[in-house]
């Protein structure tokens, strides 16, 4: 308990000082949202306390709000990792290097966990009241979802530091990057094209995902208000896969340009396929999580075989040889149009049917063809 005592006073108080304008910031942004999105900037009179307090704890309600909260709760989270890392090359804290460690390794973490708490004070104070408003509207599940999220963070905060401090080396040029520790992990074929996104492809996987989200905000508004809800569930998904056709035409070059050894490997077409229906379901997964708390689970099944077999279809269409990504584009419009078609006419599961043969039956004849090859 001493330790954590020294912990939060030597680096927990410096850092509420330095990060008081992102707390602001970010207190802002969601109430913002939350006042000029779902009330239009207006407050009923007479209403005020009450419209305060909803818009405060929307998050247990929204799921985009959810996501928002918990964007910024990790980013505070990288925050927090990136100051400690940093405040322990400086002078001053040369004592603090070789004191904690000479504790047990079960004491550093007891602390590290009590010092991340204090750090979480403002998440912990939000989520509090965001549970005891869930628990009047008989709303349980985000609580304790972000209840567990929290937990894990500070599990993981007090992990980083316990390496920190006693496994890796003190230098200057020794400074925390989260990518380091990604090149860290091990690697497999389905998920070796997420280390190419967080290293390379920032910028459009964050695109892709600010307007998929946005489509699921579309759904989510208008879900109610209309007769067919199962048409719009298909055609959002179908929205989605257009939106991630740029980011599968990435994972083809990708997986030709650095995986192709695997087409020169033992591997069964049916274990290499399941590998890529795994890549692309993790592609969707935040989508997919958002969708399990705004829909009941049989629409969230149709919502996922729509979206997966489509980026499936798309993907097997790259077979093909000299496909540019211009008519990649022109490919993906006629796929739409026809899919559209379908939707409409209530053929939503012969749609789903079509695009599961179709990829199938391209990858089965055509992945280990050497004309496929992008490097032969």
């Amino acid at each position: 308990m001493s330790l954590a005592k020294y912990l939060i006073k030597s680096f927990g108080k410096e850092f509420y000082k330095i990060n008081a304008g992102f707390l602001v910031m970010s207190f802002i942004l969601i109430f913002g949202y939350g006042l000029f999105i779902k009330t239009a900037g207006h407050i009923p009179v007479g209403q005020e306390r009450t419209i305060y307090l909803i818009l405060l704890l929307s998050f247990v309600q929204s799921p985009l709000i959810t996501f928002m909260a918990g964007s910024l709760w990790l980013v505070y989270t990288l925050k927090c990792w990136s100051y400690v890392w940093k405040t322990s090359l400086l002078e001053e804290y040369t004592f603090c290097r070789y004191s904690t460690n000479a504790l047990p390794l079960s004491k550093q973490f007891t602390a590290w966990c009590i010092f991340q708490s204090y750090l979480f004070i403002p998440l912990i104070i939000y989520w509090l009241l965001a549970t005891i408003y869930g628990l009047t509207v008989d709303r349980f599940f985000i609580p304790l979802l972000t209840c567990l999220y929290l937990i894990i963070l500070i599990f993981l905060s007090a992990w980083i530091y316990l390496y920190r401090f006693n496994f890796s080396k003190f230098e200057r040029e020794n400074r925390f990057h989260v990518i380091t520790l990604l090149r860290k992990l091990p690697k497999a074929p389905f998920n070796a094209f997420f280390f190419e996104i967080l290293l390379k492809q920032k910028i459009s996987f964050f695109m892709t995902k600010v307007f998929s989200f946005s489509a699921l905000f579309v759904l989510q508004t208008s879900i109610s208000a209309i007769d067919e809800p199962i048409r719009l569930i298909a055609l959002i998904a179908l929205t989605i896969v257009t939106i991630h056709c740029i980011l599968t035409y990435q994972e083809y070059r990708f997986s030709q340009t650095y995986l192709y050894f695997i087409q020169q490997l033992p591997y069964s077409r049916l274990k290499t396929y399941i590998q890529l229906v795994c890549t692309y379901f993790i592609l969707l997964l935040p989508e997919y999580m958002a969708l399990y708390i705004m829909l009941p689970l049989s629409r969230l099944l149709l919502f996922l075989l729509v979206s997966l077999s489509g980026l499936l279809f798309i993907r097997s269409m790259l077979y093909f040889n000299s496909v540019t990504v211009r008519l990649f584009l022109k490919w993906v419009f006629i796929w739409f149009s026809m899919a559209l078609l379908l939707i409409l006419f209530d053929l939503t599961w012969t749609l789903i049917l079509i695009n599961l043969i179709f990829s199938f039956t391209c990858f089965y004849w055509l992945f280990y063809k050497r004309s496929s090859l992008i490097i032969k």
